[in-house]
């Protein structure tokens, strides 16, 4: 059996005003247009925390503020790019800070960012259901 290969990632749950900070993607490979949240990997030498607040800012030109006692661990598969990767995911409740947002200037594959009001929430992440429950975890602690 070939083994998956492995991210280890953290993941911001975004919250203002009602509203999720949501990131329009679109994978190289099959050309599947998503939403997610800002995340993605851990460089090294940093930690979950500091890759959290540098992915938001990169994809959605934010600066957040974590509620680091809200960090969750979870596992879970994901396909990207043609390749199923086993995720492990580094996630954090977080807030705007109340300064302008950043332009981007990121990969082409992220399209843009968007404030995903909450009562569209589970909808927009039924394509993956273990992403979407802890979104949702972590909407009911706001």
């Amino acid at each position: 059996m070939i083994a998956m290969p492995t991210r280890l990632r953290s993941g911001v749950v975004c919250v203002a005003n009602g509203a999720l900070l949501a990131i329009e993607m679109r994978d190289p490979n099959s050309g599947f247009t998503f939403l997610t949240i800002p995340g993605g990997a851990i460089e090294s030498g940093e930690t979950p925390a500091e890759a959290a607040i540098r992915e938001t800012r990169e994809e959605s030109g934010y600066r957040v503020r974590l509620n680091e006692s809200s960090h969750r661990v979870t596992a879970y598969p994901f396909e990207w790019n043609g390749l199923l990767y086993d995720c492990t995911t580094h996630w954090y409740l977080a807030s705007p800070l109340p300064v302008a947002p950043e332009s981007v200037d990121d990969a082409d594959y992220m399209l843009r960012h968007l404030w995903l009001p909450h009562n569209e929430v589970a909808t927009a992440f039924e394509y993956h259901k273990d992403i979407q429950a802890t979104i949702l975890d972590f909407l009911a602690m706001d």
